[in-house]
């Protein structure tokens, strides 16, 4: 009998879904000026998982946004994630939609009118996360609240973030 690592995996010829999916991937190796510790992998797992999308599961490119390091602005991330998902007339309620992010992830302190049981939000760290800061969980939820509302709720959001003790994007900026 042959062992696991002897299978190769079965080839698909049809689509794996019916649906179309959607995807914005987002890989940050290298942070604007060298504001945060250098990663070595988020590119590679970005392109990984374009690579999925595109080879595995037939989805067309131009479904697919992908940014890497500068593209991965504070502002592109969520002008994107505004253009390509929320007011994208091609997906209708019910098509599946990804967000991928492999990056520095943070703490900072909460904006005194946010309510926070420890005064902090986890933010993702964009680009130029010492110019612009971190984007929080706060906007993402909101963000992802819009999106479920317009497109329905086949959303997938997948974060392989970093967390470094060393690196605080809010003690960095301020």
């Amino acid at each position: 009998m042959d062992s696991p690592q002897d299978a190769s995996a079965p080839q698909l010829s049809y689509p794996v879904t019916e649906r179309p999916i959607f995807a914005l991937v987002i890989g940050i190796n290298n942070y604007q000026d060298g504001s945060a510790p250098t990663l070595r992998g988020c590119i590679n797992d970005s392109n990984t998982v374009f690579a999925y999308l595109k080879d595995t599961l037939h989805v067309p490119e131009t479904n697919i946004v992908l940014l890497h390091n500068e593209q991965a602005t504070r502002e592109k991330i969520l002008s994107t994630f505004e253009s390509h998902f929320i007011n994208n007339p091609a997906i209708t309620r019910g098509d599946a939609i990804i967000f991928y992010f492999a990056g520095h992830g943070s703490r900072q302190r909460a904006p005194v009118d946010w309510h926070s049981e420890d005064n902090s939000v986890e933010t993702i760290c964009p680009y130029d996360v010492t110019e612009a800061s971190g984007i929080p969980d706060y906007t993402f939820t909101h963000l992802l609240r819009k999106l479920a509302f317009y497109k329905g709720n086949n959303i997938v959001r997948a974060l392989d973030i970093c967390l470094d003790p060393e690196f605080d994007c809010f003690l960095r900026r301020h």
